[in-house]
């Protein structure tokens, strides 16, 4: 009986070829579970913070009448209106004093810290809200502030989804 000590193992030339490529297939497939997903992501990052300050840039030149004039059933026809996005968390209105004007789900809103300075911190903890904030002017006075929270929980799902396909 041969000892297999003694047997010579010499690798073949496919053996060699796999031994190379495998670590550099398997470093290319890593790249692309993490790159692509995170890319998609910051994509999508960009387009909901451009679509929710489009959404408050409206809202707040909306109000602006509707703040002067103290106009509370215009103001529920704006929250009425904004409302129908199905993206938006919550959507707060303080007049020059910071006292709220009209408001549609403020206790999200205040679980969402939504005073915070929204251009530091814009998503919440969680990170399934992204606020953003703008002040509200009449013939260039500031007369309040508008606060709106866009939900993130279709990009959430969206990324998931893609580091799933991947």
């Amino acid at each position: 009986m041969k000892e297999f000590s003694k047997i010579k193992l010499t690798p073949t030339i496919g053996a060699k070829f796999i031994a190379v490529f495998i670590p550099f297939v398997a470093l290319i497939s890593i790249f692309i579970y993490v790159y692509f997903p995170h890319r998609l992501e910051a994509q999508a990052l960009r387009f909901v913070a451009d679509k929710a300050q489009r959404i408050i840039d409206m809202t707040a030149f909306n109000v602006s009448s509707t703040l002067v004039f103290a106009d509370k059933n215009d103001m529920e026809n704006i929250i009425r209106n904004v409302q129908q996005a199905e993206d938006i968390v919550y959507l707060v209105v303080e007049n020059r004093e910071g006292k709220v004007f009209g408001e549609f789900n403020l206790a999200e809103a205040q679980k969402a810290w939504y005073r915070v300075p929204a251009g530091r911190r814009p998503i919440t903890g969680d990170g399934l809200i992204y606020r953003v904030s703008n002040r509200v002017s009449f013939k260039k006075k500031e007369i309040g502030e508008v606060f709106l929270g866009f939900s993130l929980k279709n990009l959430r799902g969206q990324v998931e989804k893609s580091k799933k396909t991947v």
